[in-house]
C-alpha cells in the first residue's frame, strides 16, 4: 500500500499513457500541418518514416520526462495535498483539504488497456481541475480518494450527510435494456439539430466543389427512375435512421453500467463503456435538481435526472459545466434519489402561471427564419408559401400554447417548483435558500400588463419563470429574501 506523506510517481504504466495523450493532442493540433507534409513528401516514404519514428521517439523521451518530475505527497499535520510537476519550468501546487470540493476516478481507453486510472482533483473556483494524477493502479487511486475524502473537515462531512449510511449500498444499477430505451427516447431535438447541420455542410461541400454540369438527358433518366416524393421518403427514412443511431451510440457508450452508490457523504455515480467516469454529488452541494420524462419514457417507467452543482464542476475556457444528467433510471429510483438529496419535500401552497404572450414571444423566435427564408427564396411560388407559412404558424403556435398550459411555478415551504415542456416535460427543484441574487425584469410594454420575469442566480446556475404577474412575484421575492436574511443559510 502506498504511503502518501512521502512523494510518490504515478504507475510505470503512465509513461505510456502520456506519450498517447501528447501525441494524440499534437496530432489533433497540427493535422493540417502533417497533411500538407505528407502531400508534399508521398513520393518520398523513407522520409515519411524517419519522421514518424523521430516524433514518436521524441514523444516518448517527453513522457518519460514528464513521468519522472510528477510527483504528488500528501502532509497530514498541514492537511494538505503537495503536487510537483514541470520539466523546465516547475511548479508546486499545495491544496488544502478543505478546499477539495471532489475527487472523480477517471478511466479512459487506454488507461483500461494499461489497467490504471486517472485521479482528478477538483476545488472551489478553479476554472478546471486543479489536479489531474494521470496514471495510478487502482489500489493507489481508491486508497487515494479514501484518505482525501477521510480528512475532510468534520464540518463538511456533517453538511453533506442526510442520512447516516453504514456502508456504501448500491441504490441504483441501471440495466442495458434501461439504456436501450433511454437511447432510443431521448435528445430527438439536439440529435436531429446535428443531423440538419451535417446536411448543410454536405451541401455547402457540393455546391462549392467544381462539379459539371449534368445534362438535360441524365436529369430526365433520373427523374423517371425516382419522383420527388420518392427521393423526400428516402431522405426522410435517412433521416430518422441516423437520428436513432447517433442517438443509441452518445446514450448507451456515455452510460453503460451505470452505477450508483450511497455512501456518507453523497451519491457515488459510476459509468462509460470506452471511457469509465467516477463522479460525486454532494447534497449540500446540489443547487437544482431536475427530473425530465417524455410520453415514451413515462409509459416505459424511465427518467433523466439532472443536478447542478456548486464548484468543482468547471470546464475548459472557464465555462460553466455545473450540470450533470443520468439517463435511463426507473421512476421509483429516481424518486428514492430526489429523496436522497433533498429530503422529503413540501407540498405547493401557491401557482403562478405564465402569461399567453410568453407562448407568442416563443412562437416567434422559433418562426421568423423559417418565414423569412419560405418569403424571400424566389424559387417558390405564392402559393406554396402561403401554405407553407400558414402551415409552419399553426404547428409552432399550436405546441407553444399547448406548452404554456404546462408551464408553471409552484411555491412550496422553502422550495420552488418550476414545471415546464411539452413532450419532455421537466420538473426543477430550487431549495429557496440556495438563492444568491433575484431579479425581477419588466420591459417598458408590460409596465401597464404587470407583467414581469423572475431570474435567480445559484452557485450553479440560473433559474427562470418568463412573464408571471409582476405583483405576485415581488410580494415572494421580498418574502424570500427576508427569510434568507433572518435564517443566514449556507448557499453551498
Amino acid at each position: 500500500m502506498a504511503d502518501f506523506e512521502t512523494p510518490q510517481r504515478q504507475s510505470i504504466a503512465g509513461i505510456l499513457v502520456l506519450f498517447v495523450f501528447s501525441l494524440t493532442n499534437n496530432i489533433r493540433h497540427f493535422a493540417t500541418l502533417l497533411l500538407v507534409v505528407f502531400l508534399r513528401m508521398r513520393e518520398q516514404p523513407l522520409y515519411i518514416l524517419l519522421a514518424i519514428l523521430g516524433l514518436a521517439v521524441a514523444f516518448l523521451v517527453f513522457a518519460a520526462l514528464k513521468y519522472w518530475f510528477f510527483t504528488f505527497e500528501l502532509n497530514i499535520q498541514e492537511r494538505n495535498l503537495l503536487v510537483k510537476d514541470g520539466i523546465i519550468n516547475k511548479t508546486r501546487t499545495v491544496i488544502q483539504f478543505e478546499n477539495i470540493q471532489q475527487v472523480s476516478l477517471n478511466q479512459s481507453f487506454i488507461h483500461k488497456l494499461t489497467a490504471v486510472y486517472e485521479v482528478i482533483i477538483d476545488t472551489a473556483g478553479s476554472a478546471d481541475a486543479e489536479v489531474k494524477i494521470k496514471a495510478v493502479s487502482k489500489e493507489v487511486a481508491e486508497k487515494l480518494k479514501e484518505t482525501l475524502t477521510q480528512y475532510v473537515s468534520a464540518k463538511a462531512l456533517a453538511e453533506t450527510s442526510t442520512s447516516e449510511p453504514e456502508q456504501q449500498l448500491a441504490i441504483v444499477k441501471v440495466s442495458v435494456s434501461s439504456l436501450v430505451k433511454a437511447s432510443l427516447t431521448s435528445n430527438y431535438f439536439k440529435t436531429l439539430a446535428l443531423i440538419i447541420a451535417f446536411f448543410f455542410s454536405i451541401y455547402e461541400t457540393i455546391e462549392q466543389a467544381n462539379i459539371e454540369a449534368i445534362s438535360e438527358e441524365e436529369v430526365d433518366a433520373l427523374s423517371k427512375t425516382f419522383n420527388y416524393g420518392m427521393l423526400l421518403g428516402v431522405l426522410l427514412l435517412v433521416a430518422l435512421f441516423l437520428l436513432l443511431v447517433i442517438n443509441f451510440i452518445r446514450v448507451f457508450v456515455r452510460y453503460f453500467g451505470l452505477q450508483i452508490k450511497q455512501q456518507e457523504t453523497g451519491l457515488e455515480f459510476t459509468y462509460g463503456l470506452l471511457s469509465t467516469r467516477n463522479t460525486n454529488i454532494r447534497p449540500n452541494k446540489v443547487q437544482q435538481l431536475t427530473i425530465e420524462q417524455n410520453i415514451l419514457q413515462r409509459k416505459l417507467g424511465i427518467a433523466v435526472i439532472k443536478f447542478t452543482q456548486a464548484g468543482g464542476l468547471l470546464g475548459k475556457n472557464g465555462a460553466v459545466k455545473s450540470a450533470l444528467d443520468f439517463p435511463g433510471i426507473g421512476s421509483e429510483e429516481v424518486q428514492s434519489i430526489r429523496k436522497f438529496i433533498l429530503g422529503d419535500l413540501p407540498k405547493a401552497h401557491t401557482v403562478l402561471r405564465s402569461n399567453w404572450r410568453k407562448a407568442v414571444f416563443s412562437s416567434f423566435l422559433v418562426l421568423i427564419v423559417p418565414i423569412l427564408a419560405l418569403v424571400f427564396i424566389p424559387e417558390i411560388d405564392t402559393i406554396n408559401r402561403v401554405i407553407g407559412v400558414s402551415v409552419l404558424m399553426t404547428v409552432v403556435l399550436a405546441w407553444n400554447f399547448a406548452a404554456l398550459k404546462n408551464y408553471r411555478l409552484e411555491i412550496a415551504d422553502g422550495y420552488l417548483y418550476l414545471h415546464a415542456g411539452l413532450w419532455d416535460k421537466t420538473v426543477t427543484v430550487l431549495p429557496i435558500h440556495k438563492m444568491q441574487s433575484v431579479n425581477l425584469v419588466q420591459l417598458a410594454w408590460h409596465k401597464n400588463l404587470d407583467l414581469a420575469s423572475l431570474t435567480i442566480e445559484t452557485a450553479g446556475g440560473s433559474f427562470t419563470f418568463k412573464l408571471g404577474n409582476k405583483s405576485e412575484l415581488s410580494k415572494f421575492v421580498n418574502q424570500w429574501l427576508f427569510n434568507i436574511e433572518s435564517s443566514n443559510p449556507k448557499w453551498n
